[in-house]
């Protein structure tokens, strides 16, 4: 039995090395995928949080959102940003901006001095991908 379940094996692999058909060197169109866009985007893993007073922001997927502490393991959520260039890897908060490393869409510089109305100042390409950010006095670390 154990004989007759290996040959039949090199048999299948055999027929799939001897098919004929080439590779197709090129990818195929696909009609109006250059027209995509994101509508919208709903949840994800929480990468990161920080704190703000009362406010927390935290990073879930590729958004950032705000949430105000209502009482003790309360919250409520406050508002959340555009739907970043990925997902969210490290969060720090400095003087009404947050700085978002978000993978390979890079670095992201956001205005929260309106937790409602979170919105993109810049966003900054990194030649690798952006994880986790240090901040040292007046300079801001980025491990990518």
């Amino acid at each position: 039995m154990k004989h007759l379940l290996t040959l039949l094996f090199a048999l299948g692999l055999l027929a799939c090395l001897a098919h004929t058909e080439p590779a197709s060197a090129a990818a195929p169109e696909l009609a109006g995928v250059a027209a995509m866009q994101v509508l919208d985007q709903v949840g994800g893993a929480v990468t990161a949080i920080a704190f703000d007073g009362d406010l927390a922001f935290v990073a879930q997927g590729p958004r950032l959102y705000s949430l105000a502490m209502t009482g003790l393991g309360e919250a409520q959520q406050v508002g959340y940003s555009p739907v970043l260039g990925g997902i969210v890897e490290g969060l720090l908060l400095v003087d009404g901006y947050a700085y978002v490393a978000a993978g390979y869409a890079g670095l992201y510089k956001l205005d929260i001095t309106n937790p409602a109305d979170i919105t993109i100042v810049e966003q900054f390409d990194t030649p690798g991908f952006a994880a986790r950010l240090h901040r040292q006095a007046d300079w801001l670390y980025l491990a990518d």
